[in-house]
C-alpha cells in the first residue's frame, strides 16, 4: 500500500524522534497558558484592591459579559443609548459614594461624578494619559495634542497654547461669520418642511469653519456633502464608535482583518494624503514668500503691525514656527491640525445644536437672547459679527453654558492611572480607566438645584460664587483642559446669533420623548426636531393685507353694535376688549412648555363650564365671532329639536375644501334633499350586509393582538383606528386599502394629514381666513394630502361604476329590483353601490355629489368609531368587575367558540356590552361638542342670543349633569338598563347629535362597535395601566388621549 504524503518534507521530520515532536507540543501549550495565568494573576492583584469600590457584588467578569451580551442582544434600543441609561442607573444607585466601579473584560473601571472625587484625576499633574481607546484612533491622528501622553503632550502643549490667545482667535471670526450665514440660508431652504433635523446642518457648518480654520482651506461641505474628506472623517467617526462597542475588536491584529478595519485605515489614508497635499502646499507658498522678502527685519515689522490683520488659518501659525525651528516637522504639524479637526468638530456642532434645541423649547430664553441679539444690531440682519459684539453676548453665553450643562457635548473623560490613586479611601491601581461621567455630574443636586430644569439664570456671577471649580466641566478640567474651548465659544456665539437675527425656533419634541446616546460626543438617537419661522415676517409681508382687512371689520363693528350689547347680558368669562373678546387666552395655550394647546383648549372650556354651572350655559366671542355653550337637556333641545336651527357652525366650512357641500356640511335645502335620499341606506336591514366586513377586519385586529401580546403594554387605539379604516373603506368604498397590514398606505397617511392640519388651523385663529391659510405650511400641506385623497377617491368611483355598467348590461333583471334602485340583491353592497345605483337612475346626483359624500362617511365613520371602542375597551380595562360580566355574556352567547362570525341574533342577545358602550359614549362622547349657526334671534333662558351666533352643544359636559347622572364620574352600565332610563330627558343624552340632523350612521356605528369589542374580549383579558385622573383629554375633531390609552393584553385561558 502506497505511504501517504507528510505535510512536511521527509528530511525535516527524521529531524526530530517521535519524543521531541511530544516535547515541542508541551511547551507550546505551556507558552500559551503561562501568559494567560500571568495576565489573571495581574488581574486578581488589580480585582483585590478596585472590588472594594462600591459596586455590583456579583463576578465581575461575568456582569462585564452580561452586559455587553444584553447591549447587542436588544435590538429594539439603541445599544449607545442602553450604555448611557445603564452608566446613569449605575449613578443614581451608588449616589451616596458617587463613585462606583466596574469592569470591561479584565479592565477596571471606575465612575466619578463628585466634584471633590473629579478634582483628584482632573487636578493631577502626573494621571495625564487619555485611556486605551484613544489608541484606536492613533492611525489618523498618531500622538497629536489628543493622543499623546507624559513629555510630549506637555511641550506640544506648551507650544500650541499661544495659538488660541484670544487676539489669534479673533481672526477667525470672519471665517465663523461667513459659515454660518451659509447655514441660515441652508435652513431657510427647509423652513417649509415639515421639520428639519439641526444636527447634521450645524455639523456640516462646523466641519466648513474647522477646515478653514485649520488648514486655510475652503472644504464647501455645506454646499458639496459628497467630499471624499467629508466622508472619510465620518466613516472614521463610525467605524472608531463600532470599535470602541465591541470588545472582540479591541486587538489591532482582529480589527484591521475585519472589513470595518478595513474601511477605517482607506478613510485615515484618505484624510492624511489630503492634509498632506494642503501642508505642503501652504509651506511652499510661504517659502516662496519669504524668497520674495528678503530683508527678514521688515517681514517682522510686517507681522508685527499689519500682516496679522490677514486672516490666518491654524497651520499657517504651525508653519511659522516650524520654518523657525525645525524641531516640529511636517508630520508633527500633521497630527496637530487632525487633531484640531477632530477635537473642534463634533463637539461644537452637537453643542450648537443642542443649544438651539433648548431655545425652541423654552420660549421665554429664546426671547431675552432675541432681545440681546436686537440690541446690538437691530434690524440689521446682515452685518457681519464683530469681537466686540460677541462680549456683549452676556445673556446668550449663560445660555451657551446652561446648555452644556444638561446636554455637555463629551459626556465623560476617561484617564488611565499610571499610579496608584487614592480616593475616598479607596486605592485604585495603577491600569485603572477613570471615568468622569460629566452628564451625571453636572445633575449633581447638592450643587445644581433642580437640576433638570433649563436655567441660564445659574451661570450669573452672584450664582456661581463658592461653587466648586470641578463641579461644572463641559471642557474638562486641570492641566489637560481643553485648549479650544474659548475657540468653540466664539464659534457657538456667532452661529447662534446668526440663527436668532433670522428666526424663530420650536422644537418638536419634549425632552423626556428623546432617546440620548452616549458617543464620542452626546447625541439624540432620532435627531433633533425644529421648525422654523422668519422673523418679522407678518409685518414685512401682511402689513398692507392686515390694514385692508382691519377697516372692514371696524365697518362690521359698528354695524353689529346691538349684538354686543345683548351678548354682554349673557354669563361669561370677562373679556379683554370688546372686539378681541376672549382672544386673550389663545396665546396661553402655547405658553406652557410640555402641556399641549389642544389640552389646555379642552381644559379650559370644562372650567368655564362648571363657573357656570348654575346656569349651565355661557359665551364668549374671539373678534366677530360669538359663540354661547349649551349643557343643559332644556337648553340643549330648544337648539337640536329646531327644524330651523340647522346649519352647522362656520368651523365647519374649514372642511368644504375636503368635503364639500356633503351631508355633515350642506345646509338649507341640499342638506334636506340629500337626508331624505340617504336615509333608507342606512336601513337595518341594509347594514346587516356589512356584518361580514365587521368580522373579517376585527378577526384581523385579533391577529394583530394576539402578535402584540408579548409587549408590556400598546396603545390600543392605534389598533382600533387602523381596523375601523378598513371597515370604513370596505363597507363605504367597496376596496380593500389593508391598512392593518400596511400602515403606510398613501390613503391612511393622507387621512392623518388632513385631520392633523384641520386642528391646526382651528387652534390658530389667524389661519381662519382661507387667504391665510393658503399660504402657510400648513395650508399647503393640507391642499398637498387633500389632492391625493380627491384623486383617489374619484378613481375608485370611476372604476366602480364602469363594472357596475358592465353588471348591469349582463344582468339587468338582478341590479334593477329594489326601490329607488338600490336594490334587494342578497350580494352584500357598499355604500359607494347604493349611491352609484341612484345615480345612474337619477342623473341630478353627481359623480362629484357622490365624492363628496363618501368622503363624508369616511370622515364621520372612520376616527369616531375607533375612539368610541378605544374609550369603551380602556374604561372595561380599568373595571375587572365590569369586564367579567361582559366576557360572562358574550361567553352564554358564543360558548368556547373564539372563531365563529357574529351575527344580527348575537348582537340582539348583547343587552350589557350596549349598556357599556352607550356609558362609555357618555363619558367619553366621540364628538365633544356639536355646532350649529343661528340665523335668527332666539331667546334661551330670558336671553336673546343674536342672529349670527354659533350655538355650541357642549356633549362632553352636558354627558356630566349630576342631575340626570348622580356621580357622574363613575363608569357604570348599569345607567342605561331600561327601568334606569325610563323618564330621562331625551337630550340629556345625545353622543350621535339629535333632532332632525342626527347622526344618520349611529346604528352602522353601534353595529361595528360590538362586533369588534366582543371579538375582543372573546379572547383577551384587558388591563388598562393608566388612572383617568393621569389622561390628559385633547379636544380635536374627537376626544382623544394625548399620551395614548396603554392597555396590557393577556389571552384568555
Amino acid at each position: 500500500m502506497e505511504q501517504e504524503q507528510s505535510l512536511f518534507p521527509v528530511g525535516f521530520i527524521n529531524l526530530f524522534p517521535g519524543h521531541t515532536w511530544r516535547t515541542l507540543g508541551l511547551l507550546t501549550l505551556l507558552g500559551i497558558i503561562l501568559p494567560i495565568v500571568l495576565i489573571y494573576h495581574k488581574y486578581t492583584q488589580k480585582a483585590g484592591k478596585v472590588l472594594k469600590v462600591p459596586g455590583s457584588s456579583a463576578n465581575s467578569l461575568i456582569v462585564a459579559f452580561t452586559l455587553v451580551f444584553s447591549f447587542f442582544r436588544n435590538k429594539s434600543v439603541d445599544k449607545n443609548v442602553l450604555f448611557l441609561q445603564t452608566l446613569c442607573g449605575g449613578c443614581y444607585v451608588f449616589d451616596k459614594s458617587r463613585i462606583w466601579r466596574f469592569f470591561m473584560g479584565l479592565r477596571p473601571v471606575a465612575l466619578f461624578y463628585k466634584p471633590e472625587t473629579v478634582e483628584a484625576i482632573l487636578s493631577s499633574n502626573v494621571n495625564v494619559e487619555k485611556s486605551f481607546d484613544y489608541s484606536f484612533i492613533h492611525p489618523w491622528l498618531k500622538e497629536g495634542l489628543v493622543t499623546s501622553g507624559g513629555a510630549k503632550w506637555k511641550s506640544r502643549r506648551k507650544l500650541l497654547t499661544p495659538a488660541f490667545h484670544f487676539r489669534i482667535l479673533e481672526d477667525f471670526i470672519p471665517v465663523f461669520d461667513e459659515q454660518s450665514k451659509i447655514m441660515v440660508s441652508k435652513m431657510r431652504e427647509k423652513i417649509d418642511d415639515e421639520y428639519m433635523d439641526i444636527v447634521p446642518i450645524s455639523t456640516l457648518c462646523t466641519l466648513d469653519i474647522i477646515c478653514e480654520t485649520a488648514m486655510g482651506i475652503h472644504l464647501g461641505s455645506q454646499e458639496n456633502k459628497e467630499s471624499d474628506y467629508v466622508k472619510s472623517m465620518h466613516n472614521v467617526a463610525e467605524t472608531f464608535i463600532a470599535r470602541v462597542a465591541k470588545p472582540w475588536f479591541w486587538p489591532d491584529f482582529i480589527f484591521y482583518r475585519t472589513q470595518l478595519g478595513k474601511k477605517f485605515l482607506k478613510s485615515t489614508e484618505t484624510m492624511d494624503k489630503f492634509t498632506r497635499q494642503v501642508i505642503r502646499a501652504r509651506k511652499s507658498e510661504k517659502l516662496k514668500q519669504k524668497v520674495i522678502e528678503n530683508d527678514e527685519d521688515n517681514q517682522q515689522d510686517e507681522i508685527a503691525s499689519g500682516y496679522r490683520r490677514k486672516r490666518q488659518a491654524f497651520l499657517d501659525l504651525l508653519l511659522e514656527h516650524h520654518l523657525k525651528d525645525n524641531t516640529l516637522t511636517e508630520d508633527d504639524m500633521q497630527e496637530e491640525v487632525d487633531s484640531f479637526m477632530f477635537a473642534g468638530h463634533d463637539t461644537t456642532a452637537v453643542g450648537i445644536s443642542w443649544a438651539i434645541y433648548a431655545l425652541g423649547l423654552y420660549p421665554d430664553v429664546q426671547s431675552r437672547v432675541q432681545e440681546e441679539v436686537d440690541s446690538i444690531f437691530g434690524d440689521d440682519k446682515d452685518r457681519p459679527i464683530t469681537a466686540d459684539d460677541l462680549k456683549q453676548m452676556k445673556y446668550m453665553e449663560l445660555v451657551l453654558k446652561e446648555t452644556q450643562r444638561v446636554f455637555p457635548s463629551a459626556p465623560f473623560i476617561a484617564r488611565d492611572l499610571v499610579e496608584d490613586l487614592n480616593v475616598n479611601g479607596y486605592t485604585l491601581p495603577k491600569g485603572t480607566t477613570c471615568i468622569i461621567l460629566t452628564y451625571m455630574l453636572h445633575r449633581n443636586e447638592e450643587v445644581f438645584p433642580n437640576a433638570e430644569k433649563f436655567d441660564p439664570d445659574r451661570f450669573l456671577p452672584e450664582n456661581c460664587i463658592g461653587r466648586h471649580a470641578f463641579a461644572y466641566t463641559p471642557f474638562s478640567g486641570g492641566p489637560r483642559n481643553c485648549i479650544g474651548q474659548k475657540f468653540a465659544f466664539m464659534e457657538e456665539k456667532v452661529m447662534l446669533a446668526n440663527v436668532i437675527r433670522n428666526f424663530h425656533i420650536k422644537s418638536l419634541d419634549q425632552r423626556d420623548k428623546l432617546h440620548i446616546k452616549m458617543e464620542m460626543v452626546l447625541r439624540s438617537k432620532n435627531g433633533l426636531r425644529i421648525r422654523l419661522e422668519e422673523r418679522n415676517k407678518i409685518v414685512t409681508r401682511w402689513l398692507p393685507l392686515c390694514i385692508a382687512v382691519l377697516l372692514p371689520v371696524i365697518i362690521v363693528f359698528i354695524n353689529r353694535y346691538k349684538r354686543y350689547l345683548q351678548m354682554w347680558k349673557i354669563p361669561g368669562p370677562q373679556c379683554c376688549h370688546p372686539i378681541l373678546g376672549n382672544a386673550n387666552i389663545v396665546p396661553s395655550f402655547y405658553r406652557f412648555q410640555g402641556v399641549a394647546p389642544h389640552v389646555l383648549l379642552f381644559q379650559t372650556l370644562c372650567a368655564f363650564a362648571h363657573l357656570f354651572d348654575k346656569e349651565r350655559f355661557f359665551r364668549f366671542w374671539i373678534g366677530m365671532r360669538f359663540v354661547v355653550a349649551f349643557y343643559k337637556p332644556e337648553t340643549v333641545e330648544v337648539i337640536l329639536s329646531s327644524p330651523t336651527i340647522i346649519d352647522k357652525a362656520d368651523e365647519y366650512s374649514m372642511l368644504h375644501p375636503w368635503l364639500g357641500s356633503g351631508l355633515l356640511t350642506s345646509s338649507g335645502n341640499k342638506w334636506k334633499a340629500r337626508r331624505k335620499m340617504l336615509t333608507p341606506a342606512f336601513h337595518f336591514r341594509i347594514l346587516e350586509d356589512f356584518l361580514h366586513v365587521f368580522n373579517e377586519k376585527s378577526d384581523i385586529l385579533v391577529e394583530k393582538l394576539k402578535e402584540a401580546q408579548t409587549y408590556k403594554w400598546v396603545y390600543m387605539e392605534h389598533f382600533i383606528t387602523l381596523c375601523t379604516l378598513d371597515s370604513i373603506c370596505e363597507s363605504a368604498m367597496g376596496i380593500k386599502i389593508h391598512a392593518q397590514s400596511s400602515k403606510d398606505s398613501p390613503y391612511v397617511k393622507a387621512v392623518y394629514e388632513v385631520g392633523e392640519m384641520f386642528m391646526a388651523r382651528m387652534m390658530r385663529p389667524w389661519l381662519w381666513p382661507t387667504i391665510f391659510f393658503s399660504l402657510s405650511s400648513y395650508g399647503r400641506r393640507f391642499y398637498k394630502s387633500l389632492t391625493d385623497l380627491h384623486n383617489f377617491t374619484r378613481w375608485v368611483i370611476s372604476n366602480r361604476k364602469a363594472k357596475m355598467l358592465n353588471s348591469q348590461a349582463a344582468n339587468e333583471k338582478e341590479e334593477n329590483t329594489g326601490e329607488n334602485g338600490v336594490g334587494k340583491s342578497k350580494r352584500r353592497q357598499a355604500f359607494l353601490d347604493l349611491l352609484i345605483n341612484h345615480h345612474l337612475n337619477d342623473p341630478s346626483l353627481s359623480l362629484e355629489d357622490i365624492r363628496e359624500e363618501v368622503d363624508t362617511f369616511m370622515f364621520e365613520g372612520h376616527d369616531t368609531t375607533a375612539m368610541g371602542i378605544s374609550w369603551t375597551l380602556y374604561l372595561i380595562g380599568l373595571d375587572r368587575t365590569i369586564q367579567q360580566k361582559i366576557q360572562y355574556e358574550i361567553d352564554s352567547i358564543f360558548g368556547d367558540d373564539k372563531k365563529r362570525p357574529v351575527t344580527i341574533e348575537d348582537i340582539k342577545k348583547m343587552k350589557y356590552l350596549d349598556c357599556a358602550l352607550k356609558e362609555g359614549l357618555r363619558l367619553f362622547p366621540s364628538v365633544p361638542f356639536i355646532g350649529r349657526m343661528l340665523k335668527e334671534d332666539i331667546v334661551v333662558n330670558g336671553h336673546t342670543i343674536p342672529q349670527g351666533t354659533t350655538c355650541f352643544i357642549f356633549t362632553f359636559m352636558l354627558h356630566r349633569n349630576p342631575e340626570v347622572f348622580p356621580n357622574p364620574e363613575v363608569f357604570d352600565p348599569d345607567r342605561f338598563l331600561p327601568e334606569n332610563v325610563a323618564g330621562r330627558h331625551p337630550y340629556a343624552y345625545i353622543p350621535f347629535s339629535a333632532g332632525p340632523r342626527n347622526c344618520i350612521g349611529q346604528k352602522f356605528a353601534m353595529m361595528e362597535q360590538k362586533v369588534l369589542i366582543a371579538n375582543i374580549l372573546r379572547n383577551f383579558n384587558l388591563t388598562s395601566l393608566d388612572p383617568r385622573d393621569k389622561i390628559h383629554l385633547i379636544a380635536e375633531m374627537v376626544v382623544r388621549p394625548k399620551q395614548g390609552l396603554r392597555m396590557q393584553i393577556t389571552p384568555r385561558c
